[in-house]
């Protein structure tokens, strides 16, 4: 913020027909006056509390040590492990489930049923209880006096309530089957929808904070660049005077009051100007040069940005897949209804859709874990940002030259920390300020005078005179331009331009949006691969019902021919079932 003072006064001469060189409209100077901005205080998200407080079983929570370096070698494998360990846990219950899977498939149908893989139908037993069995016996004597014996075996029926109960597990498994397929379907959508949307959200956050802090870097650089060759033009000016000054051997050398008074103000000039010089040789030039690095850091992370968007395409694609897929093994569980088995279900069960759904589905287990450690992470930074953020530019300080440093832990303190580049700065404006004063005074008295009048009383030539006036003059416009971009600069370092940058970048990019959208990324994840795993588990659903082998080989040998004495057995033969 800018305010006019009442000590300092910018007066460009203004020519008219009666004073052409010396009528002046004056407007007051601009002076600088600090903003009353507040920053916005950090509400810890929900999302960010939950993952922090989740249980470490007695391993700690603190990134802290990690992040100033403190921490021992077995504190930051406390605090890894820490983090890692519901990953670990979902790992272990991954790893546990396909055992059993395949534990499952090895015992077989005729054991575990379904849960092999396969349906059996039960054809019966031949036990009056488990079923009904229908057999015979019939003996004929012949006119030749031999026997003949005429026998069906028995042929085992399941009762009626068997099969009923067969039935309503076949439907059980083709219905847990199904809405496990459409249970990632849904996990797939809600994957995109919000947590990939929320990611991206997070990244087109952290987009719009480059480019605002990339504007507001130019400024300061272009500001910068004002003040140094402003305090250029001064110095050139002065060193001009300094010709006259060698020429007439002394300016103003006269012992008149006002000559003094030129003198002294142009000596005084002289001095602030050196002095000025000096100041910005240490600070703003090296203040221009950070600048710079920061616009080239905020490139390099724009073009990381896109390598992230790229990430996300390639996720959602697998997200993509993993749908066709499902919707591929549902039609599978339709062709298995009606009892249909040709090339297209056989691709769904072995050839191409099946095993690259499980790849996917052991991708899905890596990357839910991985999601989780990543959101456990980011809420325990997230817990309490700014400090964090502190911790690591403190023990990175060495990266930085000049004042940025100062200025940027302002920043990140919500601007109660005082930086120590505010002293420099405030030291520039004061010697701006000086060189002004002097600039002024030096004007208001040489500008009032005629060329003839200033070389009478200076003891000048009416060329020297000349070229000491327009040197005064040039110099007194030069110091307006330096105060006028060191204020500028200052009001760019404000708090209110970049505390809002820094908190689009930490608290709503990363902590607000980043931590929910990896969060609700691990959910989906985690749901995704948990459903896939149920369809894993109920795949017999792919399969038609086929009978048991041991009943079919049974039911294939109906009725056989038994010899007894001499006597045949005629197969096809019925005998009435007593």
């Amino acid at each position: 913020m800018t305010q006019m003072g009442t000590n300092y006064w910018e007066d460009p001469v203004m020519g008219n027909n009666d004073r052409p060189d010396h009528q002046r409209i004056l407007t007051e100077l601009e002076e600088f006056n600090q903003s009353s901005y507040q920053p916005a205080p950090y509400l810890v998200p929900q999302t960010v509390e939950n993952r922090h407080n989740s249980p470490r079983f007695g391993l700690p929570s603190d990134i802290t040590p990690l992040l100033d370096g403190s921490a021992s070698k077995n504190d930051a494998t406390d605090y890894i492990v820490g983090i890692a360990i519901g990953a670990i846990i979902v790992l272990a219950v991954a790893l546990v489930w396909f055992f059993v899977i395949v534990s499952l498939k090895v015992a077989g149908s005729e054991k575990v049923g379904f849960l092999a893989g396969r349906f059996s139908e039960p054809a019966g037993s031949g036990s009056g209880c488990n079923g009904a069995e229908k057999e015979g016996t019939e003996v004929q004597l012949e006119d030749n006096g031999r026997s003949e014996l005429r026998i069906s075996t028995a042929v085992p029926v399941a009762d009626e309530g068997k099969r009923k109960s067969f039935k309503r597990r076949v439907w059980f498994v083709r219905g847990m089957f199904i809405l496990s397929g459409i249970g990632v379907i849904v996990g797939g959508a809600l994957f995109y929808s919000m947590g990939v949307t929320a990611f991206q959200s997070s990244l087109n956050s952290v987009k719009e904070g480059l480019d605002l802090t990339q504007a507001a870097a130019f400024k300061a650089i272009d500001l910068t660049n004002n003040v140094l060759k402003a305090s250029d033009d001064v110095e050139q000016e002065i060193e001009e005077g300094q010709e006259v000054e060698r020429e007439a051997g002394q300016i103003c050398g006269l012992d008149d009051e006002v000559a003094i008074q030129i003198q002294s103000a142009y000596s005084e000039l002289e001095t602030n100007v050196d002095q000025f010089k000096r100041m910005i040789e240490g600070s703003l030039k090296g203040f221009e040069k950070d600048l710079r690095s920061l616009v080239s850091l905020t490139e390099s992370i724009d073009d990381s940005l896109d390598s992230a968007n790229i990430v996300f395409v390639i996720l959602i694609a697998i997200s993509m897949l993993m749908i066709g897929l499902i919707l591929a093994q549902l039609v599978g569980v339709l062709l298995s209804i009606f009892g249909i088995s040709n090339w297209l279900t056989c691709c769904i069960r072995n050839a191409v859709i099946w095993p690259l759904f499980t790849l996917l589905l052991v991708l899905s287990w890596i990357l839910a874990t991985l999601f989780l450690v990543l959101s456990v992470g980011g809420a325990d930074f997230c817990i309490s940002p700014d400090a964090h953020v502190q911790t690591l530019l403190n023990r990175n300080e060495d990266q930085f030259d000049g004042i940025l440093f100062g200025f940027i832990i302002f920043y990140v303190s919500g601007c109660s920390i005082a930086p120590p580049g505010t002293s420099d700065i405030m030291d520039l404006v004061g010697a701006v300020k000086g060189m002004v004063d002097n600039a002024h005074a030096l004007i208001e008295t040489v500008g009032d005078m005629n060329l003839d009048r200033l070389g009478e009383t200076c003891g000048l030539t009416a060329a020297q005179a000349a070229a000491f006036n327009s040197l005064v003059t040039l110099a007194h416009d030069a110091t307006h331009v330096v105060n006028r971009s060191m204020i500028g600069l200052r009001e760019v370092l404000e708090c209110e331009t970049f505390n809002p940058i820094y908190q689009t970048f930490v608290h709503n990019a990363f902590c607000v949006d980043g931590v929910s959208g990896l969060s609700i990324i691990f959910s989906t994840t985690l749901a995704m691969a948990i459903f896939s795993m149920m369809m894993i588990t109920f795949r017999a659903a792919l399969h038609p019902v086929q009978l048991d082998n041991k009943a079919a080989a049974d039911e294939g040998a109906e009725d056989d021919l038994v010899m007894y004495e001499g006597g045949r057995g005629q197969r096809g033969d019925e005998v009435e079932n007593e």
